[in-house]
């Protein structure tokens, strides 16, 4: 396992920074709400006068907390820094909540109800809500940091990552984990133990592919890098050999270096970290895509039963078993996985030498071409988009040898494994599928799995299905 030094402790729920942000602000909306309704019902109920009318109160309560919200949220209240530094802001909190009451006041008396709401009432709100507003925001906040500081919550997990000669600064770990931060794995490099990056996919650096293995595993979901930013060698390389792995990578940094920095950055509390290299795809466009996945593969099954049957029938008549082929293949982070396919030829290459098929190749079968020419022998593949290892729209996936020729011939190919592979994708869409004799198709596929990694949207996806399925039942039609 890659570590030096592995925290033993685990934090109990994994949220998002937004998520806890989100919770921050709801509890103080609803504990406005209450405090004014609570307020205006106890005035009057003491003194023994008619209350206002539910609806006028409670949408008047609604209003004076969406307003109490607005105004510490445009202060900070909620950013990330103020909620790992349990920064309660009382003086702001006062203010806030002595505005919002002010103008729900003034909302009264524009809207000539002051008969319905008494002003003492409002002066019951300010003087008894004030202590109560602050302290409950106070106990949000802190909160959320005394969870955090044991680890019974975090906002994110990460890969730390230390390069120097020499590394005394121990307090580093203690105050990510202050801040939120599961650190689920410690690696300590001298910057002359970092080699100079290879281009393509194969790494001189074992450290590269022990972290790979360490995404597949889903113990981080990003990379911290702490080095001396006056070592210019050193980050570029780290961020060369680490733009392998799909997830973001920050470079660590104290505020000094803020004004310099113009990638977007991740406050750690006392740290800022600055991004490096990014994911190609957000958390929410993960789950985005995956929900795609698995209700269209799901649908497409149901309604593709039959020709599931007919095609084993058939091959199971032509050729007898296996009726479906298993291949090795490069998928997410470069982990190798076992790709389904209907068996199209008399052969089953699943080494370290695969030829690829050409047109008229003598080893696919009759009905295999069928097959082939209509797309069907890629139909088992539903089955690996519902396991989490293929996505609808993707990267095509190779044979693993051709996975380690061409990474080697082309420099950004490696970039290729930074999302799920797909049964089709825009470089399909464009013209760029099948045999590719000449290196110059393999780089334009290439080119347009890129640019799909790069611009994805769920839209696109959407798009590239539409005209897969064009293509499949009008082959003569060109859609690019």
């Amino acid at each position: 396992m890659l570590k030096e030094e592995l925290t033993k402790k685990q934090p109990m729920v994994r949220v998002s920074v937004a998520v806890v942000q989100a919770a921050a602000a709801i509890l103080d909306i609803i504990l406005a709400c209450i405090v004014f309704i609570g307020g205006t019902e106890a005035y009057h109920f003491t003194l023994g006068i008619r209350p206002p009318h539910a609806n006028a109160l409670y949408l008047l309560s609604i209003t004076v907390a969406l307003v109490y919200f607005a105004i510490l949220a445009l202060q900070g209240a909620y950013s990330a820094a103020s909620l790992r530094l349990r920064l309660g802001k009382p003086r702001l909190v006062f203010t806030a909540w002595i505005a919002s009451v002010s103008l729900s006041l003034w909302l009264v008396f524009l809207d000539k109800t002051t008969d319905d709401f008494s002003r003492g009432s409002f002066a019951v709100i300010l003087v008894f809500g004030i202590p109560i507003i602050i302290s409950g925001h106070y106990f949000f906040v802190t909160g959320i940091g005394y969870l955090m500081e044991r680890q019974r919550l975090s906002l994110t997990s990460v890969m730390l990552v230390l390069v120097g000669d020499n590394i005394h600064d121990a307090s580093l770990a203690d105050s990510l984990k202050w801040a939120g931060v599961s650190i689920r794995g410690m690696k300590i490099l001298k910057p002359s133990s970092i080699p100079e990056p290879t281009s393509g996919w194969q790494t001189n650096f074992p450290f590269v592919q022990q972290a790979l293995d360490e995404l597949e595993a889903k113990v981080y979901d990003a990379i911290l890098l702490s080095c001396d930013w006056r070592d210019s060698a050193s980050i570029q390389k780290m961020s060369t050999h680490l733009s392998r792995i799909p997830v973001p990578m920050y470079l660590m940094t104290s505020d000094r270096h803020r004004e310099f920095a113009v990638n977007p950055y991740l406050n750690l509390g006392r740290y800022d970290a600055y991004e490096l290299n990014s994911a190609p795809l957000t958390q929410f466009q993960q789950v985005q895509k995956r929900l795609l996945d698995i209700t269209v593969s799901l649908i497409a099954l149901i309604f593709l039963l039959p020709i599931f049957l007919i095609t084993t029938l058939a091959i199971l008549a032509e050729s007898g078993q296996p009726v479906v082929f298993r291949q090795y293949r490069k998928g997410y982070g470069g982990k190798a996985f076992s790709i389904f396919k209907f068996r199209s030829m008399s052969v089953q290459e699943n080494g370290a030498d695969v030829k690829q098929a050409t047109r008229d190749d003598p080893r696919i079968t009759k009905v295999g071409a069928f097959i082939r020419r209509t797309s069907i022998d890629e139909l088992p593949q539903l089955l690996n988009v519902l396991s989490g290892k293929m996505s609808l729209v993707g990267p095509r996936p190779h044979a693993l040898s051709h996975d380690n020729h061409y990474g080697q011939l082309i420099e950004e190919y490696a970039f290729r494994h930074h999302v799920k592979p797909g049964i089709t994708g825009w470089a399909q869409v464009n013209g760029f599928r099948g045999e590719t004799k000449e290196l110059e198709l393999m780089e334009n596929r290439v080119k347009h799995d890129l640019w799909y990694i790069n611009h994805w949207s769920l839209f696109l996806d959407l798009r590239i299905l539409v005209y897969t399925a064009v293509q499949v039942l009008f082959p003569s039609a060109k859609v690019y």
